[in-house]
């Protein structure tokens, strides 16, 4: 409880009486929900922990002091649990990866888990963030009243929010907020590793940065022992990884693949599933190769006449979720669970393998729409944002590690965690308190990061997936030399093997995605080599893409485009010129100008302003 005390010190209001220490029995509680009240200004919602969640769950209320408290426990939850919680004088309950928390102890914070802890006795509570600010932890400020919620958005966040200026402009520059905002100026998301306090007033402290755990042996070590320790970490956080009920979600690259052969080499046997579009694309491909060499059952779900048909109807389901960023692209995932249906309860993923493996980031784009449809405040803030990623500075100003692991990744990864999170548990094994520190540590050995560039990160990614990051530096790598016999043959990415060099015919197998890619990309720009490109992709499949959004829109998404454009909540938002947006539209749906970059952005957030004003 040494957290209560610093933020005593800094936040007069909040007073804690008493001894600061918590008792090492205290059990950490896997939860699905808990709720947490103080009158009148401060509520706790949280979940969930693992799913599903059945009839047979457990229940449990206390009161103490000033507090209202209710817990819903998993239904795998035990007599001996609910006895200990009845007579504790300490509740400590997580959101997120148990295993990692209960294997990394209590103290925060975890990589992959909120923790909350609450002393009944003196009606104080304390919730913890993790390293990474997954599970994201929400915070909803209106009428003198505080609604915290974790992973999912305060279901008191509806109704008559007020649009956020700041974090739409970051929206359609960067494709997401930043700096823990969101799309409502009532709403915002606590930074990573951080703590707040709420007393039995419910008064709340600011939330206070902890520093994170550090490690004094990492710094000794060579580069070769970093790799060695980077290894064990990773072995060991596979190994904790509970797969009851789980599924891999595989595709052909490195991340998916050393996860799977680390589950794999601790005798787990998980079946995988890809997702791809209507043309089979590479990942589907190669996915499908390395289970058939371990023999594991694989599944692939198509993005097809199904999931076109449905289109509308996920959309708002995910605008709902995640406050409408991202929502359009979160569809597919969706998709996904409803098309597996209630068989499974855990997705474990290569999440945080880009980062942990080989420093890279979630996206270097930066996006221009089209300022005319924008009302003057919108495009004023739009104006003072840099066209370039917004991290890079950040990089060259800070350590690479801290803001990549604590900023780029949380903001870039929260809509697709809580989506996901509504369906299953989310799980990675690069999701290690460990790992984490030994990779930043090696990252901060690069001295190509001190300084990075737009260019450079991308011309690294480039490497990675024509050639791989240099085995002497890659701990995945290593991992699968050492302990993959059954599918070394099938190369990762676009055609490179573990071991080295290439396979000639997956590499021209690649070899079609990575110009379908290409093309995507000049089509972008407002040349005529870009006017080619895209008549030359309106004549063909994409095998590189999910979902061929520019025919979306115009198809599928028109006439939810057009509805939700002209809705009261949209047409009253002080967002859009409401004149110049139907202009574009015309033109856009008529076959004119295409603005199809400008229209996705902008019905993203539409989307969130119409499914948090009239939807529950």
């Amino acid at each position: 409880m040494d957290q209560i005390d610093r933020a005593r010190r800094d936040n007069e209001s909040i007073q804690y009486r008493g001894p600061s220490t918590m008792p090492a029995t205290v059990p950490l509680i896997p939860i699905r929900s808990v709720v947490l009240t103080a009158p009148l200004r401060a509520g706790i919602d949280c979940a969930p922990s693992a799913l599903p969640i059945t009839g047979r769950d457990l229940i449990f209320r206390a009161k103490s002091g000033r507090w209202q408290l209710s817990v819903q426990l998993n239904d795998s939850s035990s007599g001996a649990e609910r006895t200990e919680l009845v007579h504790s004088r300490f509740f400590q309950c997580v959101i997120g990866d148990f295993e990692e928390a209960n294997a990394a102890g209590p103290a925060a914070p975890h990589a992959n888990s909120t923790v909350i802890t609450v002393d009944l006795e003196r009606s104080v509570a304390t919730i913890s963030t993790s390293l990474t600010g997954l599970p994201p932890l929400f915070a909803l400020r209106e009428h003198q009243q505080t609604h915290f919620s974790s992973p999912f958005i305060p279901e008191a966040a509806r109704g008559s929010l007020t649009p956020d200026v700041n974090g739409i402009a970051d929206t359609l520059r960067w494709g997401h907020p930043i700096d823990g905002r969101t799309l409502f100026a009532e709403l915002s998301v606590i930074p990573s590793a951080s703590t707040i306090m709420v007393d039995e007033h419910g008064r709340v402290s600011n939330a206070l940065r902890i520093e994170d755990l550090s490690f004094d042996d990492i710094h000794s070590l060579t580069r070769k022992e970093l790799i060695e320790e980077q290894l064990c970490a990773f072995d060991r956080s596979a190994g904790r990884i509970r797969s009851e009920r789980a599924f891999v979600s595989l595709s052909g690259g490195l991340d998916s693949r050393t996860l799977l052969v680390g589950l794999i080499k601790h005798g787990r046997s998980i079946p995988c599933v890809t997702m791809t579009g209507p043309a089979l694309n590479l990942d589907d491909r190669l996915a499908k190769a390395f289970c058939a060499a371990h023999g594991l059952k694989h599944e692939t779900v198509t993005l097809g006449d199904g999931f076109l048909r449905s289109l509308p109807e996920l959309a708002l389901d995910a605008a709902e979720l995640t406050g409408g960023t991202s929502c359009l692209s979160q569809t597919a995932d969706l998709y996904l669970y409803a098309a597996l249906g209630r068989a499974y309860a855990a997705r474990i993923s290569g999440n945080l393998g880009n980062q942990v493996g080989r420093g890279g980031v979630e996206s270097l784009s930066a996006y221009s729409p089209t300022p005319e449809v924008f009302s003057p405040p919108v495009r004023e803030h739009l104006t003072v944002r840099a066209k370039a990623p917004w991290f890079i500075e950040r990089f060259a100003a800070r350590d690479y590690g801290d803001v990549l692991f604590g900023e780029e990744l949380a903001y870039g990864s929260i809509p697709n965690y809580v989506v996901g999170s509504s369906q299953a548990l989310q799980l990675t094994p690069y999701a290690d308190r460990r790992l984490l520190q030994l990779s930043r540590a090696a990252l901060a050995r690069n001295t190509d990061l001190r300084q990075p560039t737009v260019r450079m990160l991308r011309a690294r990614d480039l490497r990675h997936r024509f050639a791989g990051t240099r085995k002497s530096l890659s701990f995945q790598r290593q991992f699968l030399m050492k302990h993959d016999l059954k599918g070394r043959d099938v190369p990762i990415n676009w055609g490179w093997y573990a071991s080295g060099g290439w396979s000639p015919k997956w590499v021209l197998s690649a070899a079609t995605s990575a110009a379908d890619a290409a093309l995507i990309k000049l089509s972008r720009s407002p040349t005529p080599a870009g006017a080619v490109a895209k008549r030359t992709l309106q004549r063909v499949r994409h095998p590189s893409t999910l979902v061929d959004w520019p025919s979306v829109l115009k198809q599928e998404l028109r006439t939810l485009a057009l509805d939700t454009f002209d809705s009261q909540a949209v047409r009253n938002s002080g967002i859009f010129d409401n004149e110049a947006l139907n202009t574009v539209l015309r033109n856009h749906f008529a076959g004119g100008a295409d603005n199809h970059h400008t229209i996705f952005r902008c019905l993203e957030i539409s989307l969130g302003l119409f499914a948090r004003s009239s939807r529950h």
